[in-house]
């Protein structure tokens, strides 16, 4: 008998969604070599005569899983101040110490390469220096993508560009405190059902021709829609997760349509959020990578920390070695730094999660 998706949520059976977002992280590195590297249109938005790419098509895939992934998250903890503390610890530690070592690491030489000087690095006549860079950003919005003026012959002069999808993916953990604080995630789940499909279908149809009114109404921000919509994905995917059964011919159809719907981005976001979790959550089972997960999770540190790299490399010219060893040494040094992030910042704070809540039950 197949295993249903619930399998997922079981800590103590394996399954490859570490692996999953590690090759995710990846991918996005992947699709950055084709703009950052100067090596023209990347093979994907080739295929989709220019609609899709690489990389957002893997920060979808990233969304669907924190849907899954965040809505067990609230479930298993049925505590909202818990549940944000749990969120704030693991994704606010990296990202501020990723921010200082672009501002005083990374920015130092591009500043450096750019100028010739170290002069006014910390003290600029403009409002966009290393230390602007650090508080402005502190809150997930990238409020200041450049210091110093630095990077502005780069194909892409942002100093870590891969950092604007944060702010959203917090946006919605919020929206899955709200559901759970209502109730919808553990005792009222069909309600939660029912107001999950809904919110998708008014946001799916915000996406078909002849509805730019109903969306500039709905959405003032572009990129909202796809990934709130993608998320609500995952979370379906979760709340049906116990009745959903992972079949290799299911898998088949969701693989096929997902990739027919890519050419046409109307049907990807009416269809996608359906059958590309299914694709996902159909890999994270039947995929035996399990093992990869015992070193670490990497996939956040690859992923923010590919960008800053992949400029560096840029412009110490190592793209011209071809995009193969580009992408290899973009994932490579990622990988580095990654390691070292889980290891001594995002898993030390991650030791913090339950410290209030134990403290509390001793009383």
């Amino acid at each position: 008998m197949d295993e249903t998706f619930s399998t997922l949520n079981d800590r103590t059976r394996p399954n490859s969604l570490g692996f999953l977002r590690y090759l995710l992280a990846a991918l996005v590195v992947f699709s950055h070599s084709f703009t950052l590297g100067r090596f023209g249109a990347e093979p994907l938005s080739a295929w989709t005569d220019g609609r899709e790419k690489l990389g957002g098509f893997a920060v979808t895939c990233f969304f669907i899983l924190s849907g899954f992934l965040i809505a067990h998250s609230y479930a298993s903890l049925n505590s909202l101040p818990h549940f944000l503390w749990h969120r704030i610890l693991r994704i606010f530690p990296g990202f501020l110490v990723c921010l200082v070592i672009v501002a005083f690491g990374f920015g130092t030489y591009f500043y450096w390469a750019h100028y010739h000087t170290l002069n006014g690095y910390l003290t600029p006549r403009t409002n966009d220096g290393p230390v602007q860079y650090v508080v402005y950003n502190a809150g997930l919005i990238i409020r200041r993508p450049v210091i110093a003026g630095t990077l502005s012959t780069a194909v892409f002069p942002h100093i870590n560009g891969a950092l604007w999808t944060l702010a959203y993916e917090f946006a919605c953990y919020l929206l899955v405190g709200l559901l759970g604080f209502l109730g919808l995630l553990t005792r009222r789940r069909m309600a939660g059902l029912v107001v999950v499909v809904t919110m998708m279908t008014a946001i799916s149809l915000s996406f078909l021709p002849g509805m730019v009114t109903y969306k500039a109404w709905l959405w003032r921000d572009p990129y909202a829609p796809r990934l709130v919509l993608f998320f609500l994905g995952g979370v379906l995917t979760n709340l049906l997760s116990r009745y959903v059964r992972a079949h290799w011919l299911i898998f088949a159809v969701a693989v096929t349509a997902t990739a027919a719907s890519l050419h046409y981005s109307s049907w990807f976001y009416a269809m996608g959020p359906l059958t590309l979790s299914y694709v996902i959550f159909w890999l994270g089972l039947r995929v035996r990578m399990s093992w990869w997960d015992k070193p670490g999770d990497f996939s956040y540190g690859v992923y923010i920390y590919g960008f800053p790299i992949q400029q560096l490399l840029s412009l110490t010219h190592v793209n011209r070695f071809g995009v193969a060893v580009y992408f290899i040494a973009s994932l490579g040094f990622a990988t580095l730094l990654a390691v070292t992030s889980f290891h001594f910042i995002e898993r030390p704070a991650l030791r913090l999660k339950n410290l209030w809540w134990k403290r509390s039950v001793r009383a």
